[in-house]
């Protein structure tokens, strides 16, 4: 498999202000929201889009789409 790396700047490189929110999995994947990185706004609808790193440093885009009915229960 082969995995194509990002040009983007990780957390460590901005400046705090513009920092993304960085999640770190147990198992050394981290994820960060792709519209934070883009300085842009939440998207108001599907699909979400997100940086994936690997514990090995390969960076992928992943979307996803959250159905209604679960936007309505958790908020």
């Amino acid at each position: 498999m082969v995995s194509a790396q990002s040009e983007k700047f990780w957390p460590d490189e901005l400046p705090a202000k513009t920092r993304p929110i960085e999640f770190l999995t147990e198992n050394g994947f981290a994820i960060r929201r792709q519209w934070e990185c883009d300085d842009g706004p939440a998207p108001s609808a599907p699909p979400y889009h997100f940086l994936v790193r690997t514990p090995q440093g390969l960076e992928r885009e992943i979307a996803i789409e959250v159905a209604d009915s679960l936007i309505v229960e958790i908020n």
